[in-house]
């Protein structure tokens, strides 16, 4: 959605909150306590639901494919928007090393059975980054209300 749409005539409350995945059992649950934080900001649905796709995609990678064994989720309501942080400890035996700062969501054949997850982040957010520190890795995401 255009940013200039969201939330045009909406007054925004700021909230934040922190949340651990360590079960895969636990995401439907999770999600539901991350949308509770987001309706309380007052948020519009479209908007909620992108946020959730998100994170939903980045928890699945983080799982997939750098074999986190945990993820942690922060998520902060604020007057101009939503920033969420999803970060995890790569494992040694996840995949290859992630791709630090602002990777090309590069979207795969049509035919190609996975791979559009980076792609489903850029098209939904306003703005992404990966950000490592030692074996944590961030993605840090931006949606715009205004």
């Amino acid at each position: 959605m255009d940013p200039e749409q969201r939330n045009e005539h909406r007054s925004v409350a700021p909230v934040a909150a922190h949340f651990s995945l360590r079960d895969p059992a636990e995401q439907g649950l999770v999600r539901s306590e991350i949308r509770r934080v987001l309706t309380a900001g007052d948020l519009d649905d479209e908007l909620v639901d992108d946020v959730l796709v998100v994170i939903s995609e980045l928890w699945s990678n983080a799982t997939e494919h750098a074999g986190a064994d945990e993820v942690t989720v922060d998520v902060a309501v604020q007057t101009t928007g939503v920033v969420t942080t999803v970060s995890y400890v790569r494992s040694a035996t996840g995949a290859g090393a992630p791709i630090i700062g602002r990777p090309d969501a590069v979207m795969p054949a049509a035919e190609a059975p996975r791979g559009r997850g980076l792609a489903i982040v850029d098209a939904l957010a306003d703005s992404y980054r990966h950000e490592a520190a030692g074996a944590t890795v961030s993605t840090i995401c931006t949606f715009s209300t205004r």
